[in-house]
């Protein structure tokens, strides 16, 4: 299973800073932390992943998530 994050910046502020640190970490903990509006520490890594993941939904033309 893959899980490709999508940040959806215009309804979750904090949305894009919050997949790279999970992008980072690796962690599931933090996903589900994340859904449920918890506080995620800052990303440890510089990763252009995410970044990656939303030219590739702009490719496909997703505008949201289900």
């Amino acid at each position: 299973m893959y899980i490709k994050l999508f940040p959806l910046t215009k309804i979750h502020k904090d949305a894009y800073r919050k997949s790279k640190a999970i992008q980072c970490k690796k962690s599931v903990e933090l996903l589900e932390l994340a859904f449920k509006h918890k506080p995620i520490a800052d990303p440890s890594c510089d990763t252009d992943e995410i970044d990656k993941n939303i030219e590739l939904a702009k490719k496909l033309g997703f505008t949201g998530t289900p």
